[in-house]
């Protein structure tokens, strides 16, 4: 077998162990909406965009006066199992100032649920 045969070969295997239909295997790339109780007891949204490890986070119905919210804000996937993942919403990147926050959910019916560090719940559905 020929060096790029060998290559294509390797690059098919992976793609096929993460994208492979019907056995399990759940991507969260894609559009999804969180729900959740924001910092002041209200109840706040968000866009979220995942592609691969990355994506963005658009709070939604935050406290306008807080110029840390209602922006595209870069979200990092920490860790990935097949169980639960953890994320880090990037405010810091916004501006000085604007702390960056973390949530951890797992994968139920579909459905993401978690909690953020805080300990506020979040629940994240498919678009």
């Amino acid at each position: 077998m020929s060096r790029i045969s060998k290559t294509f070969a390797a690059l098919l295997a992976a793609y096929l162990s993460t994208h492979a239909g019907g056995q399990g295997v759940t991507t969260l790339d894609g559009k999804w909406t969180a729900s959740f109780t924001s910092p002041n007891r209200s109840m706040a949204g968000a866009w979220v965009v995942i592609n691969g490890g990355e994506g963005t986070w658009k709070t939604q119905g935050a406290p306008r006066d807080n110029p840390c919210f209602g922006k595209e804000t870069p979200l990092t996937i920490d860790q990935s199992s097949t169980e639960s993942v953890t994320m880090k919403i990037l405010y810091s990147k916004l501006m000085a100032g604007c702390q960056d926050a973390s949530l951890s959910v797992k994968l139920e019916n579909g459905i993401l649920k978690g909690q953020f560090g805080n300990g506020n719940p979040v629940v994240l559905t498919r678009e």
